[in-house]
């Protein structure tokens, strides 16, 4: 501290025309020099200090993308753990450092003009090199702060004990309230800007967890009634597999994104700092060992320009995207166009602009890009009206960037991808969105014409099967045909009803097979589509019934044991029983066996039937609650 106040002294002293008699102005002018010199070299000792630092936090934030990774593959989302590398010590020392680099920065500031070019150019460096230090460190302190307080309020979460419970209701309260206050505290966080896109995104998972976690207090509360819902409870445990997985990935992605930003910091020392705490040292040797002010340097050949001065704005942005756009899909992937870039010198406002033409609207945005690398996901809706989309096309994702400030494009691309049809379907996991057998709640289409028509058909067929006596399609409410204790009638009548009219409406099965596999291929019609060919897969005549159904306001599931798909619907709201749907089953007339398509399972069936459906030990059922769809913004792409 006593050297901090000498050289403010001395520069006083230079700023006073009347005091110059202190000495030779050859003599003020080196003592500045030396001066700045001496900063420089506490300077460089910092950043020594942060570039090792940053080394070994690069190092173990890659060795817990390996493991979280890993937990990915394997299928153990739940089980992935971070090594901590980010302390509220390191961020407490980093902070010292920075208040030090404060300090010369404004020590340097207060230096005047000495009336020598090359002293004056060595000053107005020395300012830059200061006002970019404590940028560079700013950002880094910034990154980790903003880690370090995700992960406190984070852990609270990744540590609840479901197993320490025996009351599984206080469980799933508890659970639900954690995750409503986490997530509230999380989204208060200040969030460096350049994290900020990517900070988004993972917040609308708290939503996710929200939803399955209320859905299993509901499930709760029917046991407490003696109720056992286990098609419930088991879509519950998918949605939570889901949002798991989603959780890990963009942890992944943060962790990614704190590699890059780690990665960029260095860059941003050694191509720029570092450069110039060259220059500056190298001009400051040759300044003071010159007589006359270091006038005599200026005609010396070893003299270094300032690389900073003849630096352009340069702008570096790279994209990802997929190969191929699955129309039916497309609501549930988190991005279109995955893009990074950052900005070497001042930060700059661009317009960026995205579309598939013939598909997407264009997508146009104002963003910043800072000297940290910032990450947006790009996501253009899609067109509205009639879309020609019911064959896969060579297609194209133009990509534009322009300075908003100075007009010059930075970026002007054109991006082949493959846009399949409408009823192209696939199992898949990528950096773009999650896609199971969730996902075939996108085929859903309880509002369309053709399910309308459909359910006209079905009154019909109901009006003639009862001589009159049900003649309306009305989800869960009594008719004059069943009283109360027959309330589980009214839904067993309205679907053998749609199953009916589907069988008057020509429709057959189409005994193709329905495969889970990951990442296989398929085509699956939608329900109006399946309507009008007459033809569907199981899981085509699935959709059509269970989307009759939901229009009707009721609870329906998708079932799907080994290499098939079925649909069950609760016999009424909140009893925790189901009806099991066959839909295969077409032709059917009136007369013909109605157990061939619906029958009811108790508790201890579904239970039962969950586990081993064929008997054969050949797999489990995958449950796909359709009251999640909205939920998880899984919706139709017509809706």
């Amino acid at each position: 501290m006593k050297r901090f106040t000498c050289f403010l002294l001395v520069l006083l002293l230079a700023a006073c025309p009347g005091c110059r008699d202190a000495g030779p102005d050859g003599d003020q002018d080196k003592a500045v020099l030396q001066k700045i010199d001496l900063f420089l070299k506490d300077a460089g000792t910092i950043f020594e200090k942060v570039e090792s630092s940053i080394k070994g936090d690069l190092k173990t934030a890659k060795q817990n993308l390996d493991s979280m990774r890993k937990n990915l593959e394997s299928g153990a989302a739940r089980e992935a753990q971070e090594k901590a590398y980010v302390t509220r010590k390191k961020v407490a020392e980093l902070n010292a450092l920075l208040k030090q680099l404060e300090e010369m920065e404004k020590a340097v500031n207060l230096i005047p003009t000495r009336g020598s070019s090359r002293i004056d150019q060595t000053i107005a460096a020395a300012q830059h090199y200061f006002a970019k230090s404590t940028s560079v460190l700013e950002d880094l302190i910034a990154l980790f702060t903003f880690r370090l307080d995700v992960d406190a309020l984070m852990e609270s979460v990744d540590s609840f004990d479901t197993d320490s419970y025996t009351d599984l209701g206080l469980m799933s309260t508890d659970l639900y309230n954690l995750v409503d206050e986490t997530f509230d505290k999380v989204k208060a966080l200040a969030c460096p800007v350049f994290m900020q896109p990517t900070y988004a995104k993972y917040l609308e998972l708290g939503e996710s967890l929200k939803a399955a976690t209320e859905s299993l207090i509901t499930v709760v509360q029917l046991l407490s009634e003696g109720i056992a819902d286990h098609l419930r409870l088991d879509a519950i445990f998918n949605t939570l597999d889901r949002v798991f997985i989603q959780d890990l990935k963009f942890r992944i992605r943060l962790t990614e994104e704190t590699v890059f930003q780690h990665e960029r910091i260095l860059e941003r020392l050694r191509t720029g700092l570092f450069l110039l705490h060259d220059e500056l040292k190298s001009n400051i040797r040759l300044l003071l060992a010159s007589p006359e002010d270091g006038k005599a340097a200026v005609q010396n050949s070893d003299w270094t320009e300032y690389s900073y001065l003849r630096a352009e704005k340069k702008v570096t942005v790279n994209f990802k995207h997929p190969e191929a756009v699955y129309p039916s899909l497309y609501p549930s992937v988190d991005s279109l166009v995955i893009l990074t870039a950052t900005v070497e010198g001042e930060d700059t406002d661009i317009l960026l602009k995205v579309e598939i033409p013939g598909f997407t609207q264009t997508y146009e945005q104002k963003l910043t890009l800072t000297e940290q690398i910032t990450t947006f996901y790009i996501k253009p809706p899609p067109l509205t009206g009639e879309l020609n989309l019911s064959s896969s096309k060579d297609a194209q994702i133009v990509v534009s960037l322009t300075d908003l400030e100075s007009g010059r494009c930075y970026a002007q691309e054109s991006i082949p991808i493959k846009l399949m049809s409408q009823y192209d379907f696939i199992l898949w996991e990528d950096e773009f969105g999650s896609s199971n057998l969730d996902n075939a709640m996108a085929w859903l289409t309880p509002e369309s014409n053709g399910i309308l028509d459909l359910k006209r058909k079905a009154i019909t067929w109901l009006n003639e099967a009862t001589d009159g006596q049900f003649n309306s399609f009305q989800g869960y409410q009594l008719c004059a045909l069943f009283g109360p204790e027959e309330y589980y009638m009214n839904v067993l009548y309205q679907v053998l009803g749609i199953q009916g009219a589907m069988s008057d409406m020509g429709v057959r099965y189409n005994m193709g097979a329905f495969s889970m596999t990951q990442g296989l291929h398929q085509r699956v019609l939608l329900p109006d589509d399946v309507l009008l060919s007459r033809s569907g897969v199981c899981i085509e005549t699935a959709l059509v019934m269970a989307s009759a159904l939901l229009s009707a306001d009721m609870h329906v599931m998708l079932v799907f044991p080994p290499g098939h798909a079925q649909v069950a619907v609760e016999t009424w709201w909140n009893t925790g029983e189901y009806f099991l749907i066959e839909t295969t089953v077409l032709p059917f007339n009136q007369g013909d066996d109605p157990d061939r398509v619906i029958g009811y399972l108790s508790p201890e069936e579904w239970a039962e039937y969950l586990v081993d459906p064929w008997g054969d030990g050949s797999g489990p059922c995958y449950v796909v609650d359709c009251e999640f769809a909205t939920k998880l913004g899984l919706l139709p792409l017509n809706r």
